[in-house]
């Protein structure tokens, strides 16, 4: 999954991915090799626990918390709750 590279006679190092729903092949660049090696783990601890992000949405912060209180407040303790339900 990770390529060196020579551009300008740098040595960088390149991850391919795919987001989730596509089946179009992207990559990123990197300077170092643990900064391609970081990446590769975080998209494996992410496609391992099952996270989905959006590049973009139009949902707001306040609906996004609504939404997370219905579904999941039992895992917080009540002041937590209190205490975002106010802001």
């Amino acid at each position: 999954m990770k390529t060196k590279i020579n551009a300008r006679g740098q040595t960088r190092y390149r991850d391919f991915y795919r987001d989730i729903g596509s089946r179009t092949k992207k990559s990123k660049t990197f300077d170092s090799s643990q900064e391609a090696d970081d990446f590769e783990l975080a998209l494996a601890t992410a496609k391992r626990g099952g996270v989905l992000v959006k590049r973009q949405s139009t949902q707001t912060l306040r609906a996004f918390w609504a939404e997370y209180l219905d579904e999941w407040a039992s895992d917080l303790e009540r002041a937590t709750i209190d205490a975002r339900r106010q802001a």
